[in-house]
């Protein structure tokens, strides 16, 4: 579910899913939705914009973490940024290469807020600039040892 949607106070933005394969679930999330009155949605993303829910990520003060990388592109990220008002700010974090366009490595493969100020990270995939966005808003950063990430600890 995560992959598919993101929830916002502005609604449900539902995902152009960067890998082929998994569109169809995105097709099932939009019924889901629409059975749901309680629930809006966004307008569908233009053609050619991606977007996967595990490259978003909420942090404190309704900032908006949004990596840009294989499965995520720049039109997702706009499309995010004229739809979600609510969003105080949207970083655009961008995505390591490491192990190439097939494996599934999104922002949430690097970080886990617990709080609004504690986050389970691996640091050797993030970027520098966003670690220390991070350590600037007041995040204790609980790190991963390399030995556990690929059994995801």
């Amino acid at each position: 579910m995560r992959d598919n949607a993101v929830v916002s106070n502005d609604g449900v933005v539902l995902c152009n899913m960067g890998k082929a394969a998994r569109v169809v679930e995105t097709i099932e999330q939009a019924r889901f939705y629409a059975d749901d009155h309680a629930l809006s949605t966004l307008p569908a993303m233009p053609e050619g914009a991606t977007l996967e829910g595990g490259d978003v990520v909420w942090l404190k003060n309704n900032i908006l973490a949004v990596g840009l990388g294989y499965r995520t592109n720049r039109a997702g990220i706009d499309y995010l940024k004229q739809h979600l008002p609510s969003a105080s700010e949207i970083i655009t974090v961008p995505q390591p290469h490491f192990r190439g366009p097939s494996d599934v490595l999104h922002i949430m493969s690097m970080i886990s807020p617990i709080t609004d100020d504690l986050a389970v990270v691996y640091s050797p995939l993030m970027c520098v600039s966003f670690r220390q966005r991070l350590l600037d808003e007041g995040y204790q950063l609980i790190e991963v040892p390399e030995h556990e990430y690929d059994s995801l600890g």
